[in-house]
């Protein structure tokens, strides 16, 4: 009878094993799909750094070359004081321009 009885224990025993057994592997499963998880959003925060670090090293060069062509509109501030009134003259001029067409151009519109 001894012998049946240490039987049935070791059989629960051993259910109650395999019960802890399943629920550690979901739990591992688990974990594994978190860390892999955590891996792809590492990934896309490296991809992301990255594409920061270009668009910096790109708006950097942007901005010198944008630096170098107002270097030359600065040249043009420095132009004789009379220089800018002749470029606003011309300017206007070209914006009147439609209007000083000859008389026979205008009765053909």
């Amino acid at each position: 009878m001894q012998i049946y009885d240490t039987q049935r224990v070791l059989e629960r025993e051993s259910r109650l094993l395999k019960q802890e057994l399943a629920a550690f592997t979901a739990q591992t499963g688990i974990w594994a799909g978190q860390a892999s998880a955590l891996c792809e959003a590492l990934k896309h925060v490296g991809h992301f750094e990255n594409y920061t670090a270009v668009l910096s090293t790109e708006a950097a060069a942007l901005a010198h070359v944008l630096g170098a062509g107002s270097s030359g509109t600065a040249s043009a501030a420095a132009a004789p004081p009379g220089a800018e009134e002749e470029q606003e003259q011309a300017s206007s001029a070209a914006a009147l321009q439609p209007a000083l067409l000859p008389v026979s151009s205008r009765a053909a519109e």
